[in-house]
């Protein structure tokens, strides 16, 4: 019943890990160099943006992994289970750590942004950081509904 819904959402988690794992190959040397490049005396700051887009790659990969794997679960018609609420609570934990590591480097992104005049560059720093905090509330959310509905699962078996 799941199985078109479900498929389509694993090529687009492909998809999307994929894509993080080239940005992180690619475009994190060169923004870590455009702000050595920025701040030739302050070689500290390309170190940190290395380090702190270098780091969000890591919950974002395991995020991945676990919707992988409660798609995985959903399939195998197992969707309401203690499983799958560990599942969306470690996808919210790493949401979280995202959402944290974003704001640590926030000022960092910002000096950036400044110096090379580019406000271009913190906005997607602010997006980024928004939507890791929606995907966390949303995690959240779902975590807490599917608890509920276990819940009524579980008066609803020992009723009849």
């Amino acid at each position: 019943m799941y199985k078109g819904s479900t498929l389509f959402l694993k090529l687009a988690v492909l998809l999307l890990g994929g894509l993080v794992c080239l940005f992180g190959v690619i475009m994190i040397p060169k923004i870590s160099s455009l702000a050595a490049f920025l701040f030739p005396d302050q070689i500290f700051v390309s170190y940190f943006v290395f380090l702190i887009l270098s780091a969000t790659i890591i919950p974002f990969v395991y995020a991945i992994y676990q919707t992988w794997q409660l798609l995985t679960f959903i399939d195998h018609q197992n969707a309401f289970s203690e499983f799958s609420v560990r599942t969306l609570k470690r996808i919210k934990l790493s949401a979280l750590s995202l959402v944290t590591l974003y704001i640590i480097g926030m000022p960092f992104f910002y000096m950036v942004a400044d110096a090379d005049d580019a406000p271009g560059f913190l906005l997607i720093a602010i997006v980024f950081l928004f939507a890791a905090a929606a995907i966390g509330v949303f995690a959240a959310i779902l975590q807490a509904l599917l608890q509920e509905a276990m819940r009524y699962k579980s008066e609803y078996d020992w009723t009849v």
